[in-house]
């Protein structure tokens, strides 16, 4: 199916994948062998009037799926290699270049900033070398749909450069979610909004090679691959809830739903239910393995929701899994040969813990390339816990010796109470993307470092009312690509 995916897929995706144009340089634009100019400097290519080869039809069109991308297309009398311009004012100046001599010629160019006046320059270059060139203007403007952001600190030298992806949604005005990727600025740079009228609040989001993952929450947003001009490249009808990630290469997926095959609990108000962790098989299109947590273990109290699950992921060099049990305020190994719990972490674990490193309603964990494990812990409102404000911590544990402990952690200033959603990612530079998931008030983005002090270098906060559960910095986001155009 992966196979059939690719081969549908019209696109060359990726920039550094161009019709085996080329490579991507480092400002992430594209090297091919149509030296006219600098890459960096964009100047206007001269139009030489002895050229012998011809530019005609050339058009700019707005992605109807994102108004922040535009397809470019043009056609030249004779077979040329090409190269797109594009500049918006100070801020974008990117190259696309194919030798691949054609007469057809299009560009996919995403990324494009909201409000501003952009021109594209198509050039052509004929076998003596001579060059011809093509001008449009374009006005860039984004929907009135989106929120405010408000860009509350940046600093440019110490935070990881990229764009940060997140979902938005409003449950107070019931309005369909929406992906975004906002830039160190606080601008949008990409959108998609999701079909479905349900608010998918706890929707997991994430980048994958040809595009953007969404994962489902309760059936109301089907996992779906979404590609950079918007289109589905790839939906099942699955179940599923908190966390949708791909393994082996996105031949297979983790993902989490719930069953009804435990015997039911004799408690009053109790939810017959229990969460799940299953593997979905891309080829064989079906789910090939499971493990029901109420099968395993069982809580001193049986109460509504008590075995929510909201992340599941794979230790490395081992056939294991972790996974975060909110309502038990745990996290728990399971040995996937056996299925056997490995060990418990957390309030009422297999680990001596202090009462101030313990973690309560906790989300996104994260195992470390040291071996520790980066969680948000969300705090908790309720007896007998009681500790209402949040935090990004760092674990470090010892199997041999059963102890566990936080060996850092970022509390906002003044602290921040998100209950329910949130996220910690660890980013390549060593600092921790933390989100304040709020579902009715402000979510705060932080950028912090990795040291004692955990110096806050970014936060930007959608406007009021407009949630965040999870977010992921793309280091390296798509500007856009060549597109093949067949004779």
């Amino acid at each position: 199916m992966k196979k059939k995916l690719f081969q549908v897929f019209y696109l060359v995706l990726l920039a550094f994948l161009i019709c085996s144009c080329g490579s991507e340089s480092e400002n992430g634009t594209i090297d091919g062998d149509l030296d006219i100019e600098s890459e960096q400097d964009l100047e206007q290519v001269e139009n030489n009037e002895n050229a012998q080869v011809e530019i005609s039809n050339f058009s700019v069109v707005e992605n109807t799926a994102n108004s922040l991308s535009f397809f470019a297309e043009w056609s030249t009398d004779i077979d040329s290699a090409t190269r797109l311009d594009v500049i918006c004012g100070t801020d974008y100046q990117e190259s696309f270049t194919s030798d691949s001599a054609s007469k057809s010629h299009q560009v996919f160019v995403m990324g494009l900033i909201p409000e501003t006046q952009c021109q594209f320059t198509a050039i052509a270059k004929d076998n003596a070398g001579l060059t011809k060139t093509s001008v449009k203007t374009v006005n860039v403007t984004l929907p009135d749909f989106f929120p405010a952001i408000n860009l509350v600190k940046v600093d440019l030298n110490k935070m990881q450069r990229g764009w940060t992806l997140v979902n938005l949604v409003n449950s107070h005005d019931n309005k369909p979610m929406s992906v975004a990727m906002i830039d160190e600025q606080g601008r949008y740079r990409w959108y998609h909004r999701v079909e479905t009228t349900s608010t998918g609040a706890d929707n997991d989001v994430r980048t994958v090679e040809n595009g953007v993952l969404i994962g489902g929450t309760d059936g109301a947003i089907h996992p779906q691959i979404i590609s950079w001009e918007g289109k589905q490249l790839w939906k099942i009808q699955l179940d599923m809830h908190h966390d949708f990630r791909p393994i082996n290469n996105g031949a297979q997926y983790f993902y989490l739903s719930s069953v009804d095959i435990c015997e039911s609990p004799k408690w009053d108000n109790a939810d017959n239910l229990s969460d799940s962790v299953h593997i979905w098989d891309v080829e064989q299109n079906k789910p090939v393995w499971q493990w029901v947590l109420c099968e395993h273990y069982t809580p001193k109290e049986i109460v509504i929701d008590w075995s929510h699950l909201n992340s599941v992921e794979a230790f490395p060099n081992e056939n294991a899994i972790l996974i975060s049990s909110r309502e038990q305020h745990a996290l728990f190994k399971v040995n996937m040969d056996n299925e056997e719990i490995v060990w418990k972490l957390g309030l009422d674990g297999d680990f001596q813990m202090k009462d101030e490193d313990l973690f309560y309603r906790q989300h996104a964990t994260e195992i470390q390339q040291n071996g520790n494990i980066l969680l948000f812990d969300n705090g908790d409102d309720r007896q007998p816990n009681v500790r209402e404000y949040s935090r990004a911590i760092e674990i470090a544990y010892d199997e041999t010796n059963m102890t566990a402990e936080v060996v850092w952690e970022y509390r906002h200033n003044p602290d921040i109470f998100a209950p329910v959603w949130s996220d910690a990612d660890k980013m390549a530079n060593g600092n921790v993307l933390v989100t304040f998931g709020k579902e009715y008030e402000t979510t705060s983005l932080v950028e912090v470092t990795a040291e004692d002090t955990a110096e806050v270098v970014w936060e930007a906060q959608p406007a009021n009312g407009w949630g965040v559960y999870r977010s992921e910095r793309v280091i390296d986001p798509i500007k856009g690509y060549i597109v093949k155009i067949d004779n």
